[in-house]
């Protein structure tokens, strides 16, 4: 699971919008904003790949972002 708030704010602190990261990306907005649904369980490996390239997310920051697990 993606913790999609972590991601949100890595976009805001590079400057970035949502849509803005999905023009760079070459997808719509909305294509984007469905992929993040349901805690980005939409995105493809090649989509994360892309968002860690263009926001500049560090190595530090992908785990807890990209690879989180809620426990009940």
């Amino acid at each position: 699971m993606v913790d999609v708030n972590k991601l949100k704010g890595k976009i805001y602190e590079a400057g970035m919008t949502i849509p803005g990261l999905a023009r760079r990306m070459n997808i719509s907005p909305s294509t984007l904003y469905r992929k993040l649904e349901r805690n980005g369980e939409g995105l493809l490996v090649k989509d994360v790949d892309k968002i860690i390239s263009i926001v500049d997310i560090s190595d530090d920051d992908i785990t807890p972002i990209f690879f989180t697990q809620l426990v009940a």
